[in-house]
């Protein structure tokens, strides 16, 4: 995404400004609306010195969403030389306020499954959200162990009790796809706390079955 540039006030003094060039959001984190909230204004909050070269800066944003008409806010933070504290160019997004919690993340169209899969999901976005990275990753493999067995009982009805003590990699081994049966190997492989590798297996799994239901919807129709 391009980066934009706006002026921000430091709140300790109402006569510095700072010259911003940032990564404007690209959807509200409360509605998921695909129109890109408006920037109203830039906040320079605090200066922590990290060493005798360089200041930690924070830059908290107020947007507001056109479709559900709320604000939100959006911290940035970076690191600057003594010398060039007027102008930051290297900002990072830290945190959106309120978290965009709730299901599946805004950039997921895909439904909702199960009610234990959501609140699964989401309580581990929020945990990700709040950087409680270790809460969040085993809360997304229990998600992901929720979606699998879900959709491997309507699979196979009969193998239901025996699937809920099997791990995630012998359940994505019963998928009738080889593909799954090499993401299994490097789930295996992987590091339990891997939260990266297990968000990107619950995404496939979910667009593998949008796409199985889309060719059942298809052909049902002919």
């Amino acid at each position: 995404m391009t980066k934009a540039s706006f002026t921000a006030w430091d709140v300790d003094d109402v006569d510095t400004i700072y010259e911003i060039e940032y990564e404007p959001v690209s959807t509200c984190p409360a509605c998921c609306s695909p129109h890109e909230p408006s920037i109203q204004d830039l906040y320079h909050v605090a200066q922590h010195p990290v060493s005798l070269d360089e200041t930690q800066h924070h830059v908290y944003a107020l947007y507001f969403c056109p479709d559900c008409r709320s604000l939100f806010v959006c911290k940035y933070s970076a690191l600057a030389h003594p010398e060039q504290e007027d102008l930051l160019r290297c900002i990072n997004l830290d945190e959106t306020i309120p978290s965009p919690i709730g299901g599946l993340p805004c950039s997921n169209p895909l439904d909702q499954r199960s009610d234990e899969f959501s609140l699964l999901y989401s309580q581990s976005l929020h945990a990700e959200s709040r950087k409680l990275d270790r809460i969040a990753s085993i809360g997304y493999r229990m998600a992901l162990d929720s979606l699998l067995k879900e959709y491997l009982a309507a699979k196979f009805p009969n193998e239901r009790d025996t699937m809920q003590t099997e791990p995630v990699e012998s359940l994505l081994r019963r998928i009738p796809d080889p593909r799954f049966h090499l993401l299994a190997d490097r789930f295996q492989d992987a590091s339990q706390m891997d939260m990266e590798l297990t968000k990107q297996l619950i995404q496939t799994m979910l667009r593998f079955m949008e796409s199985e239901a889309a060719f059942v919807a298809l052909l049902a129709n002919e």
